[in-house]
């Protein structure tokens, strides 16, 4: 997902601004832990790639071919990728944490 939407970004395909589509946004319900301080820019790529399917699928119907993503994200799959990001991030900041004390 993040390969792809950088891709995007790269090309200067920016789903906030450059798509018109009908998408419902989600929420803070959905995702693992609400109150994480990143929750807002989780739900901002979320939606930003939620929007972004969607034109490729308009892109590739138009074409006469099947979705390009022809999934839906469920609320479970949000949660779950949500605290995927957060192990993520977690791992990180102890890698950078251990990084800094062994340099010193």
């Amino acid at each position: 997902m993040v390969d792809t939407f950088d891709t995007a970004l790269s090309f200067g395909l920016d789903p906030e601004s450059a798509i018109d589509l009908d998408v419902e946004p989600f929420t803070k319900d959905p995702l693992y832990q609400q109150a994480d301080a990143e929750a807002t820019e989780f739900l901002r790529f979320v939606n930003s790639w939620t929007r972004l399917t969607a034109l490729l699928n308009e892109l590739s119907r138009g074409m006469g071919l099947h979705d390009f993503y022809p999934f839906v994200l469920p609320r479970k799959a949000v949660a779950k990728l949500h605290f995927i990001r957060m192990v993520v991030d977690f791992a990180r900041t102890q890698a950078a944490l251990q990084d800094t004390v062994v340099t010193c």
